[in-house]
């Protein structure tokens, strides 16, 4: 049995080496996985998972709902984004849609790829702007191409800063050593796929810093990803948060974190975003260190946020 799921292994690569050299045969195989029905009887999705063991950057332009998006075959967000059409986190995107209206502004902290900054340009629509966050130079170029290929210049401004909690200063950002993930990438050296010796130097931007030169009066949706590094983020922007400029935040972290603590300090709730069971999570309910996206929003906003998505009792 051992050797008959090897032996399909190895001819699922093979397929998937040959078919990314035939640009009509990729498109198909984009065409299959896009049925639920060929994903789960003809097992397509095989295919396109093989793509993540090839050896160099294959670089695609995603087709999604109202815009285009560079992605990297050999990475998980680009296989879904691609093959799939969908987001990793579908849940979390679709709140992000939900709350975010024609003209109002984002910040994008940790935008990798920009599975998030264009899903929340294409809602803020042309009156509306998005800053996106990226210090990965090779993810920035990225980013740059996919502005490009939509003609978003005029809704999108990149920024290559790390954000922090003090503005202008080198500090190291380990890079990832997952191939399958270059988003693993953080001021805070953890886990196994980051290591000492492998580090750019970035500048630093602390968001007070940033939205007072632009000017930025009120951030609708500031959405943070930076790995493990929230709370360098939140400490440069406590005059946006002490003022509650900042209506909604996404977040990436651990219950009972200290970025979480000073949320709640000026005055923000917050839920887990269940992905599962589609629905919000109350902190209360949690066991510390439950880790994934988070919902933070302005005491005010509480009740608008129940009404529109489930919570757990």
């Amino acid at each position: 049995m051992r050797e008959r799921y090897t032996l399909k292994r190895r001819l699922v690569k093979v397929v998937a080496r040959t078919i990314r050299r035939w640009p009509w045969a990729e498109h198909w195989l984009v065409r299959l996985c896009h049925s639920a029905w060929a994903r789960q009887f003809l097992k397509v999705g095989a295919i396109a998972y093989a793509y993540l063991s090839l050896e160099t950057p294959e670089l695609r332009l995603a087709k999604l709902q109202g815009y285009r998006l560079w992605v990297n075959l050999v990475e998980y967000q680009g296989i879904f984004l691609y093959f799939f059409g969908c987001s990793l986190e579908p849940f979390t995107s679709e709140i992000a849609t939900r709350l975010v209206k024609p003209g109002q502004t984002c910040i994008d902290l940790g935008a990798n790829i920009g599975s998030y900054t264009f899903l929340l340009a294409q809602q803020v629509g042309p009156t509306g702007q998005v800053y996106a966050f990226e210090p990965q130079p090779n993810l920035y170029e990225l980013l740059q191409r996919s502005v490009a290929a939509n003609h978003w210049g005029d809704r999108i401004q990149l920024e290559p800063y790390a954000v922090s909690a003090q503005s202008h200063q080198r500090l190291r950002l380990y890079t990832s050593g997952d191939s399958g993930n270059s988003g693993i990438t953080s001021m805070v050296r953890y886990g196994e796929f980051l290591s000492r010796d492998r580090f750019i130097e970035p500048e630093t931007m602390a968001l007070d810093d940033y939205c007072y030169q632009q000017p930025i009066s009120d951030c609708h949706l500031l959405k943070i990803d930076i790995e493990g590094a929230e709370l360098l983020a939140l400490q440069g922007a406590q005059t946006l948060l002490a003022k509650q400029r900042v209506h909604h935040l996404l977040i990436e972290q651990a219950a009972g974190s200290s970025a979480q603590q000073l949320l709640l300090d000026w005055g923000y709730q917050g839920w887990f975003i269940d992905e599962t069971q589609r629905q919000l999570q109350p902190l209360e309910h949690l066991e510390p260190g439950c880790f994934g996206n988070y919902l933070f929003v302005r005491a005010q906003d509480q009740q608008a946020i129940a009404q529109q998505f489930t919570i757990a009792p």
